[in-house]
């Protein structure tokens, strides 16, 4: 009998235990749930999307992921001008991930290990890194996330080392993307005792993330949209161009684009190659500085009759850089184009009086004079299409004459000049001496 009530009362205080287990996930489940409406991201969220954990499952970095937005609002902010991280993002199965610092108090290590720090996780735009930390507020000290720190012991390997960290497929480190601003990496939540959540994956397109198919999710940011360059244009240059000054010139040409209204073009780079590879290209300007919108290729950089592919980036005003976007290809000019000239006698002409033209142009690369076409208003010529021909003004006053040369790849230039034509020449008769 007394073994039987020894029996009873363990069953009943495992029976006790399990149900103050329950009790106290209800109510930790309850005060989670209901504090959504007070613990929340505080201004405009700018980061959305899950986030995954094998430990814990999804985290939501955004009300609107799940529609809850306006009854349970929160969120995670990164400010565009500091790249600070503020607000909250939600998981299920343990509550408020935290990027406050009013929350966590201070991080187990540098970054932001000085108490005077206000932050705990920052957004370095010029390198792509998210540095520092958010917490798991359910787990106390044991709920850091850690995005970017070698030298914290609870990693799976012997530290200091050198970032990127590969560990099994898993390389450690959170970066946003410029060209996309989607999160990539993994960070990691450990303890030295071994418990902690492990690895969290950012990107399903992250390797050892097991690919998007079924699982496509991503945390993203709409800080700042990468910028781009469209409507690229090439060679710009014309026949009237190319006869004023040389054949072999280009003006490539693109326009900055960016879904960030304020934006602007802070800097671009122009690729230019005799192939279509721009891994070794024929010129590369690097990172040149302003708000340019062409860029001008000339006969130091360019060869005649030859196809050249470019390309160009370009950089917003928050130094945030747009894909190296091809251009269209283009092929320079065999050769220079015409040379054209011409000369009149006499050379002081009056109304009605007959003159004698003559073309000395020059054409190239073993090309001939194909046509030539003489124009002049209110003058008859007495054939247009030869090299030497007469021409007689109807009227006194400024006359242009303009004389076309084509040659036999049909490249033509045009000269026109202006003559001054005198009033007629005084009449006269003969008389018989006196």
């Amino acid at each position: 009998m007394k073994e039987y009530f020894k029996l009873k009362s363990w069953l009943i205080l495992l029976v006790m235990i399990f149900l103050g287990f329950g009790l106290a996930a209800m109510i930790v489940n309850f005060e989670f749930k209901d504090n959504r409406a007070i613990v929340k991201a505080q201004g405009g969220n700018n980061v959305s999307g899950y986030a995954w954990s094998e430990g814990i499952g999804w985290i939501s970095f955004n009300c609107s992921n799940d529609s809850s937005c306006g009854a349970i609002d929160y969120g995670v902010n990164v400010d565009s001008t500091t790249g600070n991280f503020s607000g909250y993002a939600w998981s299920n199965n343990v509550g408020w991930v935290s990027f406050n610092r009013s929350d966590t108090g201070n991080p187990p290590a540098d970054p932001y290990l000085d108490p005077a720090e206000t932050i705990i996780a920052n957004y370095d735009s010029a390198t792509g890194k998210v540095n520092g930390w958010a917490k798991i507020l359910s787990l106390g000290d044991d709920g850091w996330i850690n995005f970017n720190q070698p030298n914290e012991s609870g990693l799976p390997l012997d530290f200091p080392a050198t970032l990127p960290i590969d560990f099994g497929g898993i390389s450690f480190g959170v970066s946003i993307a410029s060209s996309t601003s989607e999160f990539t990496g993994w960070a990691w939540n450990g303890n030295d005792d071994g418990s902690g959540i492990g690895w969290i994956s950012f990107n399903c397109a992250d390797t050892g993330a097991g690919g998007c198919t079924g699982q496509d999710y991503k945390v993203i940011s709409s800080l700042n949209a990468p910028p781009e360059a469209i409507n690229i244009t090439a060679p710009n240059w014309t026949y009237e161009q190319a006869c004023a000054l040389y054949a072999r010139q280009a003006f490539l040409r693109w326009e900055f684009s960016d879904l960030d209204s304020e934006s602007y073009q802070s800097a671009y780079q122009i690729i230019i190659d005799d192939d279509n590879d721009p891994t070794d290209p024929l010129v590369d300007t690097g990172k040149v500085s302003g708000a340019a919108s062409q860029y001008s290729a000339g006969p130091d950089q360019l060869d005649y009759d030859q196809t050249y592919y470019w390309w160009v980036k370009v950089w917003d005003n928050l130094d945030v850089a747009s894909e190296l976007t091809a251009g269209t290809s283009f092929t320079t000019y065999k050769h220079e184009f015409p040379d054209q000239d011409f000369s009149w006698s006499p050379t002081s002409l009056s109304k009605d009086e007959e003159a004698k033209f003559t073309s000395t142009a020059d054409v190239y690369g073993g090309t001939t004079v194909s046509s030539l076409l003489w124009t002049a208003p209110d003058a008859v010529i007495s054939d247009s299409t030869i090299s030497s021909p007469t021409i007689t003004f109807s009227s006194s006053g400024d006359h242009a004459v303009t004389l076309k040369v084509t040659d036999s790849d049909g490249y033509y230039c045009s000269l026109a000049k202006t003559i001054n034509i005198n009033v007629s020449l005084p009449g006269w008769k003969e008389v018989k001496p006196k």
